[in-house]
């Protein structure tokens, strides 16, 4: 298999590979624009080509507003996984609506899931159903206490579904601008 990195088609199609841990990940052709790989390809017969293993697809960049085209679910990708946006999110990391693409429903189901997207740093924001007070900071939510927020006249504008937090708190911390 050639190395890590390099690009790979039979001359006369259309199919492109990336060479990835030792499998070739199908570019869609919208990922395959956004990386500027047709540039770099190089051509091996179908019989070579037939010969490597082959699995998934390439990931977008990180930050791609994506959605499947039969579902409204959106995701931003990071790291090579799709994490979910609900509306409060989209608004709050300030993303467009002409931001989105949409991908064929294989190139969305093959890409991993992580958790919900984060929000911007310094973000206050209450939970629907609990009405209590966050701030997001250096990765973490942090309860506000009611007394803090009147007296420092924190303005909310932001409100998060307790199962979007909840999601934030599992596992390990995020970096600040993960």
């Amino acid at each position: 298999l050639p190395k890590n990195g390099t690009i790979l088609r039979v001359r006369g199609k259309k199919n492109t590979y990336l060479v990835q841990n030792g499998v070739l990940k199908l570019f869609s052709s919208f990922t395959l624009k956004q990386q500027a790989a047709e540039k770099h390809i190089d051509f091996i017969s179908a019989d070579e080509l037939a010969r490597y293993p082959t699995s998934g697809y390439v990931a977008q960049l990180d930050g791609t507003l994506v959605k499947s085209t039969s579902s409204s679910t959106l995701y931003v990708v990071q790291n090579g996984q799709k994490r979910p946006l609900n509306r409060a999110l989209f608004l709050n990391l300030k993303y467009k609506r002409n931001q989105i693409v949409s991908l064929k429903n294989a190139e969305i189901e093959a890409m991993p899931t992580g958790r919900f997207a984060l929000p911007r740093e310094g973000t206050y924001f209450t939970v629907t159903q609990t009405k209590q007070l966050y701030l997001f900071k250096n990765g973490t939510t942090h309860k506000v206490p009611e007394a803090v927020a009147k007296k420092r006249n924190i303005k909310v504008h932001y409100k998060f579904d307790e199962q979007v937090v909840k999601d934030w708190a599992e596992g390990e911390p995020h970096p600040p601008g993960d």
